[in-house]
């Protein structure tokens, strides 16, 4: 996968403009915004299903007590992702898988996990067919190696995101707890109260620094092992910032226009929850998409710049 300078540097090699137009190009010859379509499509079938395996895990990692503010925390940052039709979608499943019986729950994990996860992996292994087809990667994998590997990429997905919704409610507690004792212990330790804001801010910094990592993570894994190429393994490249950075505004702004504008529930009934989701996941899968091609054309335009001299059609032909 191609490092952040190597994208500056074929940025500069053909220009930015450039650039852009080449990236658009194989964006519509690859077809993109349909993968994108058949990919939200897919992810649609298998959100449910990895939610009912990422919650049914929690109880495993989580005291019996934490369990009723885990569920308050959970369904505010889906609030604050999610409209509000899509987010009660959301907020019915974790409420039933959270807050059922003890009894269900074991038979969800006992008899039930093995189907979840495989049905959670079909998601993924539409990823890597589109991600395939981004990176103009050859569909030489057979079904017993992709459904393997699609398995084992949504449990490792799986285990990132579960490792983010523990450190929300925990680290909502931790914050709790510094607001309402720091005055006490931090004397204690020679420190004034006026260090409680910045104690309390940098500890934030931190959980949320730590959510950007695990998100970074994700991408990596994902771009490097999806598609059927051998490229270097890259915490960081152009395509995984272009993600990360267009999703927190798309977030935002997605939001705010279903809110205010979409009125979904009115034109779809009771279906407007999944069709605003359907519709989340496709802006999702688009950009997801994007962000392979910007990676993909980066590591084409190297190419170019390492070719030898004498294959230029300006180079006189060799003398015999």
């Amino acid at each position: 996968m191609p490092a952040l300078s190597e994208f500056s540097a074929a940025v500069r090699h053909v220009g930015p403009i450039a650039f852009g137009k080449r990236v658009w190009k194989e964006v519509g010859e690859d077809n993109i915004f349909t993968l994108a379509s058949a990919l939200a499509y897919s992810w649609l079938f298998a959100i449910f299903p990895f939610l009912i395996f990422l919650l049914s895990l929690i109880p495993l990692v989580m005291k019996e007590q934490w369990k009723a503010g885990a569920i308050q925390t959970i369904n505010k940052y889906v609030d604050e992702t999610l409209p509000a039709r899509g987010a009660q979608t959301v907020h019915e499943v974790v409420s039933e898988v959270l807050g059922g019986d003890e009894t269900k729950k074991v038979g969800l994990l006992s008899v039930g996990l093995l189907l979840t996860i495989w049905a959670a992996s079909g998601g993924m292994s539409m990823t890597m067919v589109a991600l395939d087809t981004a990176f103009d990667a050859p569909r030489s994998r057979p079904f017993y190696r992709q459904r393997p590997l699609a398995l084992g990429l949504t449990i490792i997905v799986a285990s990132m995101v579960l490792a983010m919704l523990i450190l929300i409610p925990i680290g909502s507690f931790a914050v709790a707890l510094i607001r309402n004792y720091g005055d006490q212990w931090l004397p204690k330790i020679g420190l004034d109260a006026k260090w409680l804001a910045p104690i309390t801010w940098a500890w934030d910094a931190l959980r949320f620094s730590l959510a950007f990592v695990l998100m970074f993570c994700v991408l990596a894994i994902v771009y490097h092992w999806a598609p059927n190429v051998k490229r270097k393994l890259r915490f960081l490249t152009p395509g995984s910032v272009f993600c990360v950075a267009v999703w927190i505004i798309l977030a935002v702004g997605f939001r705010l226009y279903i809110d205010r504008f979409g009125k979904y529930e009115k034109t779809y009934g009771t279906v407007g929850g999944v069709a605003i989701l359907l519709l989340f996941f496709y802006i999702d899968a688009l950009v997801l998409l994007i962000g392979a091609e910007i990676d993909a054309e980066v590591e084409t335009v190297q190419k170019e710049m390492i070719l030898p001299a004498e294959v230029s059609p300006s180079s006189p032909p060799p003398t015999v």
